[in-house]
């Protein structure tokens, strides 16, 4: 019987959890009954409330750590983005029409065509480009837990504050020397990127959508050296991350990072 009223406790709410005080008092009320001193009786009741206490706190805590839903969203940093994207390519007068023409923001989602969506484009001219993002077609927006298009939750410690938020990545800018009609691959020449190089690191900064303010924190060890870690706030609309690869780690941020270029994978 005890087993069984430990176990209620375990599983009860606040409200359950006063009627199962009630009921270990009538429980140990009966022994009394039965011919127990007042002093045996008094110290199991003390007894059997304090295990109780200990197994409904435990649950308790238990229950309110749920590794994907109920992160803290205040204390990760973000870098707040207007979605204007103004590139001046390094180097970058070595690209003007008639070699590129037009750069697009490509995309990939489950329904979309193999050769990626385009979320908005602009002319290519005096080395760089300039583009205003807008609001991406909510059908193409991917759940935050979704595996097929984000690996974090290959994580086994993976947080993510809410599961309800979807977001949308852009995966490239592509260069094209057509100047007009469909993004055929065939006109493809180039795709540049924003970040920063040195002998140590690589950063990459990614565009990301998202419909709803979310955290994603976590990380782990692969072979026993090498780290991958996550740490990024997502505010609603669109927002930076920065992708930092090194020899021994590899790091998702939304933290601000200063000196970033725009360049050419032809540069590296």
């Amino acid at each position: 019987m005890f087993n069984q009223i430990i176990s209620k406790a375990a599983v009860a709410n606040n409200s359950e959890a006063m009627e199962t005080r009630d009921h270990l008092w009538r429980v140990c009320s009966s022994h009394f009954k039965n011919g127990e001193s007042p002093k045996i009786h008094k110290s199991r009741i003390n007894i059997l409330l304090f295990f109780a206490a200990m197994f409904l706190s435990s649950c308790l805590l238990f229950v309110g750590c749920n590794d994907k839903d109920e992160e803290p969203t205040d204390d990760i940093p973000f870098c707040p983005f207007d979605g204007v994207v103004a590139a001046q390519v390094e180097d970058g007068n070595k690209y003007n029409p008639p070699i590129v023409r037009r750069v697009r923001a490509v995309y990939w989602w489950d329904g979309g065509d193999e050769d990626g969506t385009t979320l908005v484009y602009a002319n290519y001219t005096n080395g760089g480009f300039t583009m205003t993002f807008p609001v991406p077609n909510a059908q193409h927006l991917t759940k935050v837990d979704d595996d097929d298009r984000f690996h974090w939750n290959d994580i086994s410690n993976i947080r993510i504050s809410n599961l309800d938020a979807k977001l949308l990545k852009v995966d490239y800018f592509e260069g094209f020397s057509s100047s007009s009609g469909a993004f055929n691959m065939s006109a493809w020449v180039i795709d540049f990127w924003w970040g920063k190089v040195d002998s140590q690191k690589t950063i990459y900064a990614v565009p990301v959508y998202s419909d709803s303010d979310v955290t994603i924190r976590g990380s782990y060890k692969k072979d026993g050296s090498f780290t991958e870690t996550y740490s990024l706030s997502f505010k609603q609309g669109w927002n930076w991350m920065y992708k930092t690869d090194s020899e021994y780690e590899l790091k998702f941020t939304t933290e601000c990072i200063n000196d970033l270029k725009w360049y050419s994978y032809d540069d590296f």
